[in-house]
């Protein structure tokens, strides 16, 4: 399995766990508990993951691609490449699982 398609079964797991409509504070454990074992086998940079489901979130709401570079950059302190490089992936994760960022997203 690659590194992208492992990110990919961890933000989909993610989204899984958000579509059981937990408890907001059991939800949140989960997913702590997902970035514990993530780290334990080695995978480093869950918060590449965050800015996945961030950036797909944030083109479900059909935000411009400027709109997310923007948020990605403020919220995550990245470069403005980078963001347009975290914009690309959350593309072509969302063609991978259809529901993928499909969570409502506060910001």
């Amino acid at each position: 399995m690659s590194k992208f398609q492992t990110t990919a079964a961890i933000i989909e797991v993610c989204h899984q766990i958000d579509l059981m409509q937990l408890d907001y504070k059991l939800s949140e454990k989960l997913k702590r508990l997902l970035r514990i074992v993530w780290n334990k086998h080695g995978f480093a940079g869950f918060d590449k993951v965050d800015q996945l489901e961030f950036a797909s979130n944030q083109l479900n709401a059909k935000k411009t691609r400027t709109e997310i570079r923007d948020r990605l950059k403020s919220n995550y302190s990245v470069s403005r490449t980078e963001a347009y490089r975290i914009i690309t992936k959350a593309k072509e994760l969302s063609q991978e699982i259809p529901d993928f960022g499909t969570r409502k997203e506060s910001n």
